[in-house]
């Protein structure tokens, strides 16, 4: 809960831009662009990031990763609009440049979804993880509640145990006041008794 509130924070503050999270993703981000067009570019041709998969599926990955990295930091908003900025980033090839345009849109497809799903799934853990730590500090307060109560109890029960067994006021006096602060922690106990001829204090 506390994440989510200082993630929330941030975004109201206006300082995303100034999280080192914020600039990995954008380096990130730009890195992958530019390995998803380095054909069409004329640079980077030594890097082969094909790894026995079809074409760009491994930038479509990173983009992908890019998507899950943002929504967990950020949350939800920031992990959709990675995920659009990525649609945007690689629509072109897909579209445009791919000679394999079925396959490379379908892959698009299948990674959007995803990304989608990754961030509505990851704001639905964080919103139940802040709901769980809600519950937990519910139920220590309220154990620290009952606590103080039950002690409180303990005490009259105490306190009524001592007026039961004598009828000497000054006894029950004397046993009360020693008893209360041990009881319920107090540094002082003033007792007061009502005189019955000058009816005062």
């Amino acid at each position: 809960m506390q994440r989510s509130r200082e993630r929330g924070m941030k975004m109201k503050n206006g300082r995303f831009w100034t999280s080192p999270h914020s600039w990995t993703i954008l380096a990130l981000f730009a890195v992958s662009t530019i390995l998803h067009y380095r054909e069409s570019l004329g640079i980077l041709g030594w890097i082969n990031t094909d790894v026995g998969l079809s074409r760009h599926v491994v930038e479509r990955i990173i983009f992908l990763l890019l998507v899950l990295y943002g929504s967990l930091v950020f949350g939800l908003r920031v992990g959709l609009a990675i995920t659009l900025a990525s649609l945007i980033a690689m629509m072109p090839r897909a579209v445009v440049l791919s000679p394999h345009r079925p396959d490379a849109v379908l892959e698009l497809v299948v990674i959007i979804i995803a990304s989608i799903a990754l961030c509505f799934y990851n704001d639905r853990i964080q919103k139940y993880h802040a709901a769980l730590e809600k519950a937990q500090a519910k139920l220590q307060a309220d154990d620290r509640q009952f606590k103080h109560y039950a002690q409180r109890l303990k005490s009259l029960s105490i306190v009524s145990d001592v007026l039961s067994r004598s009828l000497n006021s000054k006894e029950v006096i004397a046993k009360t006041i020693d008893m209360i602060p041990k009881l319920i922690q107090l540094e002082t106990v003033l007792v007061y008794t009502l005189d019955d001829k000058s009816n005062e204090l």
